[in-house]
């Protein structure tokens, strides 16, 4: 009975110590390339260029693949 009583009161201080804890908030990283392809990069497949890091950040991180653009127009980000 002593066991149980010192387990819940442990469980209870824990519990309460988490209700101060600070939210995580997420890292966001947008990475802006001019002339860049969509398979240029090792994580979509490419072999010719090696982008070790980049590929470690698209592999633990959260890749959003399904973009959409309002114009056909493709033309440089510097223009």
């Amino acid at each position: 009975m002593k066991k149980t009583i010192i387990t819940l009161i442990v469980a209870a201080i824990f519990g309460i110590a988490n209700l101060w804890a600070k939210p995580e908030q997420p890292n966001i990283i947008i990475l802006l390339a001019d002339d860049l392809g969509w398979a240029d990069l090792g994580f979509q497949g490419s072999s010719d260029i090696r982008s070790p890091n980049i590929d470690k950040l698209a592999k633990n991180g959260i890749r959003f693949t399904d973009g959409h653009v309002s114009a056909s127009v493709c033309s440089p980000r510097s223009a």
